[in-house]
């Protein structure tokens, strides 16, 4: 895997590990499981399994969660394809595509998770990392643009001769439309 192409997938993923540990803190404090920080899918798993049972089922915990049996089954599925990719993770280790598909699907399941619960606050936005990149080409753009503006500016005082300058110098002939 290129340089690039290794940085495009470790950047997403480094940080869906972070949305999924800050989430996994304040689902787990909802369900009464207090922890103060996040760790491996794996981890959350058995804290989950953990919650089921100081509540007396799985029933409960959607109930606490604001979700149906169904979404919660879903919500854990999708924890467990992650747990399968990702079993432990060390920052700066090589990262798969489908590892990173499998966080962002599991992120994913997050949202749904804390549109349906509004005590839930944690944020899934992932940050574009192309942002930066994409601002610099808007700026390189507008400098062109300004640039070229000034240069015409320049050798056209008069703002009419610019757009009257195909007409002077490809005038009308014999075979040119009228209008």
């Amino acid at each position: 895997m290129t340089n690039s192409a290794s940085q495009a997938t470790h950047a997403p993923f480094e940080h869906s590990l972070g949305i999924i540990r800050q989430a996994s803190i304040e689902i787990l404090l909802l369900l009464g499981i207090h922890t103060t920080e996040g760790k491996e899918p794996r981890w959350f798993m058995e804290q989950l399994e953990q919650a089921r049972l100081n509540l007396g089922g799985w029933g409960a915990v959607a109930k606490k969660l604001r979700i149906n049996d169904a979404q919660l089954s879903q919500f854990m599925l999708q924890l467990r394809h992650l747990q399968q990719h990702v079993p432990q993770y060390d920052s700066g280790q090589e990262v798969s595509e489908n590892q990173l598909l499998a966080a962002l699907r599991f992120v994913t399941s997050l949202e749904h998770l804390r549109q349906q619960q509004p005590l839930l606050t944690y944020q899934t936005e992932l940050e574009d990392p192309d942002q930066e990149a994409h601002l610099e080409a808007q700026r390189q753009l507008r400098a062109i643009e300004l640039t070229l503006k000034a240069l015409i500016a320049r050798a056209w005082p008069d703002r009419a001769s610019p757009e009257s300058l195909p007409q002077a110098t490809f005038r009308p002939g014999p075979f040119a439309p009228v209008g």
